[in-house]
């Protein structure tokens, strides 16, 4: 549907674009902005069914389905939704993250997407993390998004939340052209009751060169609302946890809970991501959730000669969460 009207109606100001989840029995699946199309069927969204000659309904594909999406007149973002577990994709596909994940033949695989969630179900953010890191390390830009997915009043709405970076947007005024390009081009940082960002001018996506084992100041600011605490970040280097820094003891009624440098250092290409973790809280709002947010990475091309890929690799992201 088209939520526009009852903002205003409401006298709300406020940007909104129409979505869908495309929710098959396996891979359920993001599409937006999709335009809504009252009189079309599916309103305008991907029929799950045709049928065949024989009169009969038979149900589309995974590839067939993100096959639609991708040549959908809307021009939808594709974001894989919750991939693991009965219903994710790439259980599904039976996807081991130190393989390259093009190179999966299982019937239902389709490369056609643009993001995915990291965060959805805690209990498959490792594992998802690690899907997502197999496709940065064979140079796949796929942005790692955070979603709520409340499916009721008491399914604690925005936790995670996706901040995007889009100058010069406003109340209102900002145009799904801009969302899609902030996505597309990983302009992303998935918050859970913590905000983590750059202070120098440097994005989420940004490509910096670099010189060979020659340290890269990196200006990070970790934020965090009243109720919540970050406690660790974790650097995060072609899909290795390089560094823990302990930022424990703060006052939890602090806004900053890190401001400063951190160094990253490589003799090789990497993609960079930096992770902030806390406990679970129990204030009232978001009862029992972990602290978690992270960038997008940062690439760090070594020489400038161009970003290549460390290749598929045997990953392991539990060790930030040992104490959590």
């Amino acid at each position: 549907t088209d939520l526009q009207p009852y903002i205003d109606q409401l006298g709300a100001t406020l940007s909104t674009a129409p979505g869908i989840e495309v929710s098959p029995v396996t891979t359920h699946a993001n599409l937006f902005p999709m335009a809504y199309q009252k009189d079309e069927r599916a309103r305008g969204s991907i029929p799950l069914a045709v049928i065949d000659e024989n009169g009969d309904p038979v149900q589309r594909t995974i590839p067939e389905m993100l096959d639609l999406a991708r040549n959908h007149p809307s021009v939808p973002i594709i974001q894989i939704n919750h991939g693991r577990r009965s219903s994710g994709f790439f259980t599904t596909v039976e996807h081991d993250p130190s393989t390259n994940p093009y190179d999966n033949d299982h019937p239902r695989y389709s490369s056609q997407y643009d993001a995915m969630e990291v965060v959805n179900e805690w209990s498959t953010t490792c594992d998802l993390f690690n899907d997502w890191a197999s496709h940065l390390n064979v140079g796949a830009p796929i942005t790692a998004t955070g979603n709520s997915d409340s499916h009721g009043i008491w399914g604690n709405a925005g936790y995670p939340r996706n901040y995007l970076h889009i100058p010069g947007a406003g109340a209102g005024t900002t145009d799904v052209a801009d969302v899609r390009d902030a996505i597309l081009n990983q302009k992303v940082v998935v918050a859970g009751n913590v905000f983590v960002n750059f202070t120098d001018g440097v994005l989420p996506g940004d490509t910096l060169t670099v010189q060979p084992n020659v340290a890269t100041d990196f200006s990070v600011r970790v934020q965090s609302p009243t109720f919540s605490v970050a406690e660790k970040i974790a650097v995060v280097v072609n899909g290795d946890v390089v560094q823990e820094i302990d930022i424990s003891g703060n006052d939890a009624s602090a806004v900053v809970d890190f401001d400063g440098f951190l160094q990253v250092s490589t003799d090789v290409d990497a993609w960079v991501v930096f992770v902030a973790l806390g406990p679970r809280i129990t204030a009232e709002v978001h009862t029992n959730r972990h602290v978690f947010g992270f960038t997008n990475p940062v690439y760090l091309d070594v020489g400038g000669d161009g970003v290549t890929p460390p290749g598929p690799k045997l990953m392991d992201f539990i060790t930030p969460f040992n104490t959590f």
